[in-house]
């Protein structure tokens, strides 16, 4: 195996690893089948005499949903002298499985297997060379007859981004605040009223949060969100500034949308009614917080302070969350107040340092 090929390999195991392990494996009762290592040890100690019980069975006696968890140790078997499958019945349910279909990360992952491997017959003998090439070169003869048609992801859902100043100022409060919390981390990615696709093939399913916040992407300029070009990672927390235009009926839709994609916080602010809500996940759905006051962000540790005019936001280190002309002018004020010192030890003789 080249080196190549072995990088491939390991990416395949990265691009499947959010594929659960099977808990029960359904196969006919007229065969006899030791299954148990297969639910009990570990994918990558699997061996090849026990993977031969599932990869001859795969289309006939044992349900084939579990592919995806095995398919990285049955490819990196398969470059072993003594692997026990046949490379067609292996490659063979890799088209049936209809890969040209699958999430980007996974269909990249397999692409770039199979033309590593193509390119390692150039480098190497390889015994099985013949019968792999024709397997591999078939995989990617169905893909290209079987592409699908381009799928258009919109940039705009038409609507505007906030209906009043109010609402505008307090979006861009949060906006620019996280921006500037998050400034040192280039894994945090936050936008404002970014469409977010979180499946792919299905733009009908989008939702444009005021604000969204994403730990582990990369900053960067984006047209939209998609999900699954984004090593399927939810945004974790979202933000939405309520308007006189938003209906109750489009509320709940948001909100059963976040739950549904995987959001872990949610913040619903109102700031005509001067009120906030947030709901947190556990048990796999968003519960709602008991009280904002003085709550803190598990994920952003920000806290919110209620007043009687309109509610405080703090920095994890307590600072006030400011619109950018209260931060100017606060930036203003504190250079001003630099100056009048300098002038004041030049007065005495002392030359600033700094």
């Amino acid at each position: 195996m080249t080196p190549n090929v072995a990088t491939a390999i390991e990416a395949l195991y990265t691009a499947f690893a959010d594929a659960p392990p099977p808990r029960a494996l359904l196969y006919s009762p007229y065969k006899q089948l030791n299954t148990e290592p297969l639910l009990t040890k570990p994918l990558r100690t699997l061996t090849n005499d026990e993977l031969a019980v599932y990869g001859f069975s795969v289309f006939t006696t044992i349900d084939g949903s579990d592919f995806a968890y095995f398919l990285p140790r049955l490819i990196e078997l398969s470059h072993t002298p003594d692997f026990l499958n046949e490379l067609e019945i292996i490659y063979g349910k890799v088209t049936l499985a209809k890969w040209h279909l699958w999430p980007h990360r996974r269909r990249e992952a397999m692409e770039n297997y199979i033309h590593a491997v193509l390119a390692s017959f150039e480098e190497e003998e390889q015994w099985d060379a013949n019968e792999r090439r024709q397997c591999l070169e078939l995989l990617l003869n169905h893909k290209a007859t079987h592409a699908t048609p381009t799928v258009v992801y919109p940039d705009s859902d038409g609507k505007p981004m906030a209906d009043n100043t109010k609402q505008w100022r307090w979006i861009a409060r949060y906006k620019g605040n996280l921006d500037a919390l998050f400034a040192e981390r280039d894994d945090v990615f936050v936008a404002g009223d970014l469409l977010w696709y979180p499946v792919q093939g299905q733009p009908s399913i989008r939702v444009a949060p005021n604000v969204l916040v994403v730990f582990g992407r990369p900053k960067g300029d984006r047209g939209s969100y998609k999900q699954f070009e984004e090593d399927n990672l939810a945004p974790q927390v979202v933000f939405e500034v309520l308007s006189p235009g938003n209906t109750i009926a489009e509320m709940v839709s948001k909100h059963l949308f976040y739950e549904h994609h995987g959001v872990e916080e949610y913040y619903l602010h109102d700031p005509d009614r001067n009120e906030i809500y947030g709901w947190v996940r556990s048990a796999g759905q968003l519960n709602q917080v008991g009280t904002m006051d003085g709550f803190v962000s598990p994920r952003l540790g920000i806290r919110w302070q209620e007043n009687p005019t309109e509610w405080q936001i703090f920095y994890p280190d307590g600072r006030l969350f400011l619109d950018h002309a209260e931060a100017v002018a606060e930036r203003n004020a504190a250079e001003q107040e630099v100056a009048r010192l300098r002038a004041l030890l030049k007065q005495h003789g002392i030359e600033p340092s700094l």
